[in-house]
């Protein structure tokens, strides 16, 4: 399974790729040993980080960990492919602020025109929409849901925005949206060894 995760610079895009591959007993020293810990903040990825993990229920996933930073955008599109799945990160709190549904709606809108440009026109892509911060933003939820009902009609026909969407806390990898993604998961790349059978080691 290829999994592009993708989103702006500081959102936890890194830290959440981290806490999808931990099991619930090791999530909880590392939570505890990142809440205070400022380098965990000032972390940014370059370009892009490919790695192969094994996430609990999952199995083995081969993450792409999208940079952020503007300079890194044009490069994207040659690492999206006909059986990858996406997570666009936004990020519900910026400089402490909550951020405004319509500051959301424009830089998701933003990332999945972009992501609709950068591959093949042919392949419409699946987008699972997670949010990070949801410790500081208790609605998020629920903003998140509202956000993607509205961009599922934007895109209908272009993208397939997944009905399932997870606000968490990226650094939480055993909370109880982090599990419920990594169940998404399982599923969605079932459907994916149907409809593309695999034809080499690196396809899932």
């Amino acid at each position: 399974m290829k999994l592009c995760v993708i989103g702006s610079e500081g959102y936890g895009k890194s830290t959440f790729t981290e806490s999808l591959k931990r099991g619930k007993l090791k999530s909880v020293f590392t939570y505890e040993s990142q809440r205070d810990d400022p380098q965990c903040i000032d972390e940014r990825t370059v370009g892009i980080d490919v790695s192969t993990v094994d996430v609990p229920g999952v199995g083995r996933v081969s993450v792409y960990d999208v940079a952020g930073q503007n300079q890194f955008h044009k490069t994207h599109g040659f690492f999206f492919s006909v059986n990858a799945f996406f997570i666009l990160l936004l990020s519900l709190v910026i400089g402490g602020e909550m951020r405004d549904p319509h500051q959301l709606y424009e830089e998701a809108k933003y990332w999945l025109c972009f992501l609709r440009a950068s591959i093949n026109k042919r392949i419409i892509p699946t987008v699972i929409m997670a949010a990070s911060r949801l410790d500081r933003c208790p609605r998020g939820g629920k903003i998140l849901q509202q956000l993607a009902d509205h961009l599922r009609k934007v895109f209908a026909g272009k993208i397939i925005i997944s009905l399932n969407t997870f606000a968490l806390d990226c650094r939480k990898g055993s909370s109880r949206q982090m599990t419920s993604l990594r169940e998404h998961l399982r599923d969605l790349k079932k459907q994916n060894k149907v409809l593309y059978p695999r034809l080499c080691a690196c396809c899932y």
